[in-house]
């Protein structure tokens, strides 16, 4: 999209709700157009969500809009993109007003080539305690993507924001599970989807986004994901019967750690059961083997000791000989 059509927004210019006064579009998905906005009372900018005219009538539409309202503000994480309101306007247009956000997001910073494997191992385990607290609070995500992993700058590294939570599923007894995607056909995107939702399968858990971001990782690391195809179903079917190639063979010049190897196909099982059990664990693995606390507190101060001990026994003086004496009479 050139500039020319980005200014030419009939939004740009609108004030959404009375309080949201549109200064530019930055973005479009396929749930929404999301604008710069500022508080004409505060004077902060925004971004705002706008749910399109087309799909403001069809039911499971609004209920994902909704839906990522609420999940995002039910987990309270500074990795987790806060949201601050959700309203209508005079124009009945649904709208999210979400904090703005300076930087880009990963399937951008991927159209650059592989990261460095400290880089990646960071915005993994940076995600991967976002979706811990989603797991918590009982969302689980289903739609991990480069595209809603969002980098910006802190203290010089990047720093993780998740975002688009529009078709978690979240266990509550209100809520349904509805079928909610960009096709209304899959459930996530054929890129980066788990085996059980390639297979179709209706329940699924936490260990979905497991999968997601072992195949998100791969990438970082080799500069492309572990499976393509000519269509969807081809890639429906490789993640759901085929193995990955190890990363180090896809990239030999990364140096990829053996740990973080591991790490990366045991998340990409094909059966949930065989992944990490948790996403903290994930995070855990990626960090690599630690020297036990107790060798690591003891081991040098017994070393020093040692040699402090040997040192003062060769250094202690020898007793000096006693002096022969004749026999008593």
């Amino acid at each position: 999209m050139v500039e020319g059509e980005l200014a030419q927004d009939p939004l740009v210019g609108a004030t959404l709700g009375g309080l949201y006064h549109v200064q530019r579009l930055i973005g479009v998905g396929g749930m929404g157009r999301v604008y710069e906005a500022t508080h004409t009372h505060l004077g902060k900018a925004y971004a705002v969500k706008v749910l399109p005219e087309g799909r403001a009538d069809k039911p499971a539409a609004v209920e994902r809009f909704l839906r990522e309202a609420k999940s995002a503000t039910t987990i309270d994480h500074e990795h987790i993109v806060k949201v601050v309101n959700c309203d209508t306007d005079e124009e009945h247009r649904l709208f999210i007003v979400m904090e703005l956000l300076d930087g880009e997001n990963l399937a951008e910073r991927l159209v650059r080539g592989p990261l460095p494997v400290d880089e990646a191992v960071d915005i993994a385990r940076q995600t991967g305690e976002a979706l811990q607290a989603a797991h918590d609070a009982g969302i689980v995500h289903r739609d991990l993507k480069p595209e809603n992993i969002f980098l910006t700058q802190k203290h010089g590294k990047s720093f993780v924001k998740v975002l688009d939570f529009g078709i978690s599923k979240i266990k509550t007894p209100d809520h349904g599970d509805p079928k909610l995607t960009a096709t209304d056909q899959i459930i996530g995107t054929p890129l980066y989807i788990s085996p059980e939702l390639a297979r179709g399968m209706s329940v699924v858990d936490h260990r979905t986004d497991v999968y997601a971001l072992g195949v998100i990782l791969y990438e970082m690391l080799t500069g492309s994901p572990p499976f393509t195809g000519q269509n969807h179903f081809q890639l429906l079917y490789k993640h759901g019967n085929e193995a990955p190639d190890p990363p180090s063979q896809r990239s030999k010049k990364a140096n990829i750690p053996p740990h973080v190897e591991a790490a990366v196909l045991r998340a990409m099982e094909k059966d949930p059961a065989d992944r990490f059990e948790t996403m903290d664990a994930f995070c855990h693995a990626l960090r690599g083997p630690t020297v036990p606390r107790r060798a690591r507190t003891l081991g040098l101060p017994l070393l020093g000791a040692a040699l402090v001990a040997g040192a003062a026994f060769l250094m202690w003086p020898s007793p000096a000989p006693m002096e022969a004496t004749e026999p008593p009479e």
